[in-house]
């Protein structure tokens, strides 16, 4: 018997931190479902916690 992952669509995916192989967990923010993350949307995580950075304006 296989398990298989819970559907979350990707307009309802948010991600946290987790104790999991990737290191990111998986919920669904319509139905509360939630799951580890597949190493995919893990570097998905990994790109949206990155802080956004400002762009520099030169210096006069």
């Amino acid at each position: 018997m296989t398990r298989r992952r819970a559907l979350i669509e990707p307009e309802a995916m948010r991600f946290y931190r987790a104790l999991t192989p990737t290191g990111w967990a998986s919920y669904d923010s319509e139905t509360g479902a939630s799951r580890a993350s597949t190493p995919g949307e893990a570097a998905v995580a990994e790109e949206q916690a990155r802080p956004k950075t400002k762009p520099q304006e030169p210096e006069a």
